[in-house]
């Protein structure tokens, strides 16, 4: 590899660690503090139910950081791999992007208050929304600094793409087990061992320590699953030992330039994201930003706050959250640009096809979503599957999580 081609991106990535850690609004400079995009007290808390290992807990649905060199990606927000955890209020939306003085400052009627439908507390809910975007990229370029670029040497052995041609026979054997096959633990093994076999017979190249990594986490996959499992979860747990697998072999030369196209693309964006906000905070012009603010009727035990984009790569934010007071689930669409026609549409469709809408949303690119177990429970098998698969903004499934 081009020594010069890596070094560049690596120069990049160092340049904006200045800015981790940092207060999201440029002037300030403090410490970012971990402070909630959700509402710890009002909102947390009362979606949380009683666990017998874990104590009282809720659902986390969250991104799992990557790069992504299929879609040739940073995977944060598009084309992203997803996982649902278990955690408690304290620790659920935590992320560091504001200083303890503006994050008291600006939010505290969000997190105290009951909603009030108004520019202010509009933008404030969608300025925490891509300040969470914004903090999550930065976390994703010190991912790819620390995980990836360290390891891109290891591209200069000229098997590597025997290396790769193994692992995508491995990923070929997947692609056979049908996602709703209700898998024995007997039928588990055998799946295991075609796997191994095609380790020992089509991954050639000398990397006995990455060879042992993968036969020892097969290993634990077998002691570590409950019977019977569906297909889909056995794929989901072997796709992550192969992803493993592909990091150890760092990144493909070729890559390298893509890559940095796609960083400085990002950096531009978060930056053009920030100018924005900050500049409307210090001004109070808190309707430089489109909106729609439509609530559902009823409670619905799930809640979060994150950006999406359409399929014209157009990027929104989407707040939603039960307010126990009014009885509703409060929801709030922001656009950065001028979609007020788009947007304008939403007050007006009928009811049920509100509903389908932010569900396809919610379940096919949502990420920092919390949900009581409960909730989780209750929702169909075949949208409990679609909201850990890889997110997608196109061909999306017509599904309803607001019955």
């Amino acid at each position: 590899m081009s020594n010069q081609k890596l070094n560049n991106l690596k120069e990049l990535l160092k340049k904006l660690k200045q800015d981790k850690g940092r207060c999201f609004i440029d002037s300030c400079g403090r410490k970012s503090i971990g402070s909630h995009t959700i509402s710890k007290s009002r909102i947390l808390e009362k979606l949380q139910e009683n666990d017998e290992k874990l104590g009282v807990i809720l659902l986390h649905l969250e991104d799992k950081t990557n790069v992504d060199f299929k879609h040739r990606t940073l995977s944060t927000y598009q084309n992203s791999e997803r996982r649902l955890i278990k955690k408690g209020k304290s620790s659920a939306s935590v992320f560091y992007g504001f200083c303890v003085k503006h994050d008291a400052n600006l939010f505290q009627e969000l997190d105290n208050e009951t909603y009030s439908n108004t520019d202010k507390i509009n933008f404030l809910h969608a300025y925490r929304g891509f300040a969470l975007y914004v903090t999550k990229s930065n976390d994703q370029f010190s991912f790819l600094q620390n995980k990836i670029l360290e390891n891109s040497i290891r591209v200069e052995n000229p098997r590597t793409e025997d290396l790769n041609q193994g692992l995508e026979k491995v990923s070929h054997v997947m692609d056979q087990i049908d996602d709703n096959l209700q898998m024995q633990a007997q039928k588990t093994t055998s799946w295991i061992d075609k796997i191994r076999v095609l380790i020992q017979k089509d991954i050639v190249v000398d990397e006995t320590e990455l060879r042992k990594s993968i036969n020892r986490q097969l290993s634990q996959l077998n002691e570590d699953i409950l019977f019977p499992i569906p297909g889909y979860v056995f794929k989901k747990k072997i796709k992550k030992i192969i992803d493993a697998a592909y990091l150890k072999i760092g990144v493909p030369e070729k890559r390298i330039p893509e890559l940095e196209n796609i960083v400085n693309h990002r950096i531009k964006e978060n930056r053009r994201i920030k100018s924005i906000f900050n500049s409307a905070v210090l001004k109070k012009n808190y309707n430089v930003i489109d909106y729609v603010s439509r609530p559902i009727d009823g409670i619905y035990n799930i809640t979060g706050n994150f950006v999406f984009c359409n399929s014209r790569k157009e990027l929104f934010s989407l707040t939603f959250f039960p307010e126990f007071e009014t009885k509703k689930t409060q929801v709030i669409i922001a656009s950065l640009e001028d979609r007020q026609e788009t947007l304008n549409q939403l007050k007006t469709i009928d009811v049920l096809e509100y509903k389908k809408l932010l569900s396809s949303i919610i379940i096919h690119q949502g990420t920092n979503v919390f949900m009581s177990p409960s909730f989780f429970d209750q929702l169909d098998e075949e949208i409990q599957k679609e909201m850990v698969s890889e997110k997608s903004t196109s061909n999306l499934r017509i599904l309803n999580i607001f019955k």
